[in-house]
């Protein structure tokens, strides 16, 4: 028997004659299984999903603004897409909607020159830049080319991003150089020339490094570690470090090139001080510096008893190794041995097959 067909027509007949009697409330109870029905490919032509969609698109014209909002992301989102392809009630709060994925889809769903001024307007100025950046590209793929003080304003947004956007398309289109433009701006606009790395830009890195504000700070610093990262060495590397989390992240993938074994050694107290996980971004700059440091402070910070994040970080860390082909100093050999006996004397530490592995690893090592 073709139960299966029996229940779907049951169904179909049930939603046709009940559906459009739900109290309001039910179907704010029941969004995620009307969303699931409705993304089915094989119900897209059921009648009772046509009732549905008319019992939807009908009790759009009826919300009101609060009611809306109350209605979760997703289903938002569709009745936006459902309302845009029929009588377009919904589009008056679409650039109100707090999510910028629903947003995004009166861009998906509306021509650029079928955009009202306000539209545009609210686009423009929209909080996330993912938005601001698609409302660019809809004008251009509708073949309205910006105008050069629209470019001109884009090229010196504070978000890179949309600069970069500002500064292709006004030498595309006008054949503007906006690296001319910064040169000729004060303050902060000025150090918007570190979008271009240039490595005879670096002692003017250097003094927004030194005087500017965070995000010229950020920018420049940034800049001369593409351009010339042997410049940083003029700056104060433990302040930068402390300085914030953006500059952190700038500077510490190329301390190993710049400075030496004993110089990031020497940092392990900064970096333990930035955070809590300051020991993992001390052990990442060891790793690439000194393996056999890396493994000797490993086991040292071990010792210590970190927190579990870690811990954990660390005992994965020295397990992805068995074979380390770097010759091994008698200091090295002496220190490392030690603490892992340190480790086997300590009951409470749970992975002794880390300490063999540790002790294989001594053992097949070449002296240096």
């Amino acid at each position: 028997m073709d139960w299966v067909t029996q229940v779907k027509t049951l169904a179909s007949e049930w939603t046709i004659e009940h559906f459009q009697k739900l109290p309001v409330g039910a179907i704010y109870s029941n969004q995620n299984l009307i969303l699931y029905l409705l993304r089915k490919d094989r119900l897209k032509n059921d009648t009772g999903i046509r009732e549905i969609l008319r019992v939807l698109l009908e009790l759009t014209r009826s919300l009101k603004l609060e009611e809306f909002f109350s209605l979760t992301a997703m289903f938002r989102r569709f009745l936006f897409s459902l309302s845009i392809d029929n009588d377009g009630q919904l589009r008056k709060w679409i650039l109100d909607d707090p999510d910028p994925f629903n947003r995004i889809l009166l861009l998906k769903k509306v021509d650029f020159p079928s955009l009202t001024t306000s539209e545009i307007e609210k686009l423009s100025t929209d909080k996330s830049v993912f938005i601001r950046r698609q409302l660019f590209h809809t004008q251009l793929d509708s073949g309205i080319v910006p105008s050069e003080e629209s470019l001109i304003a884009l090229s010196l947004n504070r978000n890179q991003s949309l600069r970069k956007l500002g500064q292709f398309y006004l030498n595309k289109f006008y054949q503007e150089d906006a690296y001319t433009t910064y040169r000729s701006m004060p303050g902060e606009e000025f150090f918007y020339i570190a979008d271009y790395m240039r490595e005879e830009d670096s002692e003017l890195f250097l003094e927004g490094i030194r005087n500017g504000s965070k995000l010229t700070q950020y920018n420049c610093l940034r800049a001369l570690a593409y351009s010339s990262q042997n410049k940083i060495k003029e700056l104060e590397i433990c302040e930068l470090i402390t300085r914030n989390r953006k500059l952190r992240a700038v500077i510490l993938p190329i301390l190993p090139k710049l400075l030496s074994l004993e110089e990031i050694i020497a940092l392990r107290p900064i970096l333990e001080a930035t955070s809590a996980l300051g020991n993992i971004s001390y052990l990442v700059l060891l790793e690439k510096k000194s393996y056999w440091s890396f493994i000797d402070e490993g086991l040292d910070i071990l010792l210590t008893k970190p927190n579990d994040f870690s811990y954990q970080w660390i005992i994965q860390a020295l397990q992805a190794k068995v074979n380390i082909s770097r010759p091994l100093s008698a200091k090295h050999r002496e220190s490392i041995s030690h603490k892992i006996s340190k480790l086997r004397n300590d009951h409470s530490f749970p992975h002794q097959h880390l300490l063999d592995q540790m002790e294989f690893v001594l053992r097949t090592s070449c002296p240096s």
